[in-house]
């Protein structure tokens, strides 16, 4: 009985570690992002962006979203009437 018992905890344990395994091998979480850091914005636009890619770098230093990164999937248009230019 015991060593049944010992057999189901081992068991047990191992799917727990597989589990964590896992969830830390998961793909990260992608977001896309629009940041005007060039062009007539730019002055509010910068810190802006600095200010969310300083978040999302908090979030991921913690683990992440429900232990996913996130991945900032960034794009600038440099305020030129929506046509886009590079970040």
């Amino acid at each position: 009985m015991k060593l049944r018992i010992g057999a189901v905890a081992l068991v047990l344990a191992l799917t727990l570690v597989a589990g964590a395994q896992s969830r830390s091998t998961a793909p990260a979480i992608k977001i896309g992002a629009i940041f005007d850091r060039s062009g007539a914005t730019s002055d509010v636009g910068v810190p802006y962006s600095d200010g969310v890619l300083a978040y999302i770098a908090s979030v991921n230093s913690e683990g992440g979203g429900k232990g996913r990164k996130i991945q900032v999937l960034r794009q600038g248009n440099g305020y030129n009437g929506g046509r886009s230019g590079g970040v």
